[in-house]
């Protein structure tokens, strides 16, 4: 099928999809929406910037469109950042009729999200701890009636750390309804999941040979750790010197590095926005809201930007730290070379990370370029100027303010993780497709 209308959508959505820059559908897109519009259990694996979001949203809207009513759907995503897009994606495909879609997630009033969830939107987007904060303390939210519950990144979904909250929400689902798994990496978790459902699940897979696109051009560069900063300099500001319109995203492991690098490149001169965790959520938003609207062309972020943000002229990704998990690395390098433009990854490698390299080019099935920088041409010239920035930066870093927010928040995060890894055998779900 090679048109949205050989699948009996609605003339409004096929016009809605087109809207979007939608011409024809993806392969996720093709292999799923009919056994979805058939009535059938979803696990969809496909590559980031493949078209997993309107694999599940548009047949949704399709079967919804025919008897509006209630809270229709339940999509669950693993960050606030990816229901965001989710939601704004709903809004539009669902424009001609009038879509009503609510957002829930953490960092905004909760009392707010309940009575708009009780007012019975069509569609409800969430993460995990804040839906299932609602369904166990407010009794207007209910979601006992929907027709459809989506994991939207199931792997990470189905974490330890969520456990608890995923039970919870499975439980106050109706065991009549359809379950849609989508998912750029296939884990074990979800294999498992897929055998214990009953509605006739349909799996599709992307071709598990390329876990990148082949658009990608990864590189990594071989770096001291004390020179990693200049590096970074060095990489940004070329970039933005070759193309004054290009877009970075730059990778960090740690909240408190993000926050410190972000204002590090400021001091340098090179505007950016940062994002991570253990930012306010409207600082976060706006972060985002800026970064894709390209009034600010870099983000600093850590992984809590590596999924979901659909952001397609995302030139150049920068890896500052080498991922110990490969996983991580698909997804960080995703956000680049998306639906078929081309993009480019380079990674800081220094010596104690050859493991963790090896790790990474045994999952994608490829080994990564080294790239040679010229260090007496490009480096060593702006060494002194990064030197000065870095302590300005450190100077000027309200550590106190931010970092005691932070150490609060990563202590909350830290005790609710090991009580759900205390639980976790008592709170795994027994049957995804019904209570």
């Amino acid at each position: 099928m090679s048109s949205f209308l050989d699948y009996g959508l609605p003339a409004w959505l096929v016009k809605q999809c087109e809207s979007l820059g939608f011409q024809s559908p993806t392969e996720v897109q093709k292999a799923c929406i009919v056994p979805t519009l058939k009535g059938r259990d979803i696990l969809g694996c496909a590559k980031t910037g493949s078209g997993k979001t309107a694999a599940f949203l548009v047949p949704i809207l399709a079967v919804l469109s025919k008897d509006p009513y209630g809270v229709f759907a339940v999509v669950i995503s693993p960050t606030r950042e990816l229901a965001c897009q989710i939601v704004d994606q709903a809004k539009v495909l669902g424009r001609p009729m009038n879509i009503r879609v609510s957002l829930v997630c953490g960092g905004l009033d909760r009392a707010d999200q309940s009575r708009e969830v009780s007012a019975k939107p069509h569609i409800v987007v969430a993460t995990p701890g804040r839906l299932a904060e609602l369904l166990e303390h407010d009794e207007g939210v209910t979601i006992n009636k929907i027709k459809f519950l989506v994991f939207d990144e199931a792997d990470r979904l189905f974490e330890e750390s969520m456990a608890k909250s995923m039970k919870t929400i499975i439980e106050h689902a109706p065991a009549k309804r359809q379950t849609l798994l989508y998912s750029a990496t296939m884990t074990s978790v979800l294999q498992q999941i897929l055998s214990l459902t009953k509605n006739n699940p349909f799996q599709w897979s992307n071709d598990e040979s390329e876990t990148t696109v082949q658009e990608l051009e990864q590189k990594m560069v071989f770096v001291a750790k004390a020179a990693k900063d200049t590096y970074l300099v060095h990489f940004v500001k070329a970039e933005l010197e070759k193309d004054p319109e290009a877009q970075i995203i730059v990778f960090t492991s740690t909240c408190k590095h993000c926050q410190s690098m972000s204002q590090f490149l400021q001091h340098v001169n090179c505007p950016n926005v940062a994002l991570n965790s253990a930012m306010r959520q409207k600082l976060r938003l706006l972060s985002v809201s800026k970064f894709k609207s390209k009034y600010v062309r870099v983000l600093v972020t850590t992984d809590v930007g590596s999924r979901g943000l659909d952001i397609p002229d995302v030139q150049l990704v920068l890896n500052y730290n080498v991922p110990f998990d490969p996983d991580t690395y698909i997804h960080r390098v995703g956000r680049t070379a998306r639906a078929g433009a081309s993009g480019r990854l380079v990674m800081f490698v220094s010596p104690d990370d050859e493991k963790a390299v090896l790790r990474i080019e045994n999952r994608i099935k490829k080994q990564l370029e080294v790239m040679e920088v010229d260090e007496e041409e490009h480096i060593l010239p702006i060494m002194m100027e990064v030197t000065v920035g870095k302590r300005k930066a450190d100077m000027n870093l309200d550590k106190r303010e931010f970092f005691a927010k932070h150490d609060k928040y990563k202590q909350k995060s830290k005790r609710r993780k090991l009580d759900s890894k205390q639980n976790w055998q008592h709170n795994t779900p027994k049957d995804i497709s019904s209570n």
